[in-house]
């Protein structure tokens, strides 16, 4: 009896442990493992096993104005229900479960995770949090390679999600910020690359800051006219160099 007091509190309970065949993956495919369950100090009726892919996203609070950041479930996949876990019983399932193309690429911070769950009646339930490196798609990874091959390189909080209504089936959009350095650091200021993708290809929208001198650039700033904003799909099987994204660029402010 008092075992299984114990257990609603926690203690002595049971414990569940996902191992992951490898912590990376692209999104679009599979994220393959085992969930590990051993029972605890007494029976437990375990109500549910579950798998939750979770992400982080920015919004504007629309009270205050504030910035601030919410959690999101990108998937969710149920692996077990309605069952009894003996004391010191051990439960082990392989699992594979979908990472949606609109799951956030891993940046230099950790944005995705793989939550396992259980259910227990009347009593705490045990998680176990798995840090997961998400690889982008083939379209957006010519892109963003596209821009670092160019010279440009990544502000300190490139890789962002942050609300935004969308097609693609998640309510953010990531952004990647990249500071005007390389070849065309003289023409740009700051390039901030929107995308998004399917199964067929990549949506990039990009927001061009452009690097104005003199008593002109000081008018053309001081009245918003220095930012040039364009779209342009990729299909993930068509090749992108960094010379077709300096064409882009340099076609959207007029060089």
């Amino acid at each position: 009896m008092f075992d299984k007091f114990l257990s609603k509190v926690g203690i002595g309970a049971a414990k569940v442990d996902t191992v992951l065949n490898s912590p990376e993956v692209m999104r679009g495919e599979f994220l393959t493992g085992e969930i590990r369950m051993t029972g605890g100090k007494s029976a437990q009726k375990i109500n549910q096993v579950y798998l939750e892919l979770y992400t982080h996203y920015f919004y504007l609070n629309p009270s205050s104005g504030e910035e601030m950041s919410t959690s999101y479930v990108l998937h969710r996949l149920n692996i077990a229900e309605a069952f009894t876990l003996e004391a010191g019983e051990e439960a082990v399932w392989d699992f594979e479960i979908e990472v949606p193309l609109f799951t956030p690429i891993t940046m230099d911070f950790d944005n995705v995770w793989l939550k396992t769950g259980l259910d227990v009646s009347w009593a705490w339930d045990p998680k176990d949090n798995d840090l997961v490196k998400v690889l982008a798609d083939p379209a957006s990874d010519r892109i963003l390679a596209a821009a670092e091959d160019l010279g440009f390189q990544h502000a300190g909080d490139s890789g962002q999600c942050f609300q935004m209504e969308n097609p693609y089936g998640a309510p953010f959009i990531q952004s990647f910020v990249f500071q005007g350095t390389g070849r065309l650091g003289g023409l740009v200021e700051e390039l901030e690359i929107l995308l998004a993708a399917d199964a067929e290809q990549a949506e990039a929208m990009v927001v061009i800051d452009k690097r104005n001198r003199g008593f002109g650039g000081w008018v053309a700033d001081s009245m918003g006219q220095d930012k040039r904003q364009l779209t342009f799909n990729l299909g993930h099987d068509q090749e992108f160099t960094p010379e077709d994204l300096e064409g882009i660029i340099r076609e959207a402010v007029g060089m």
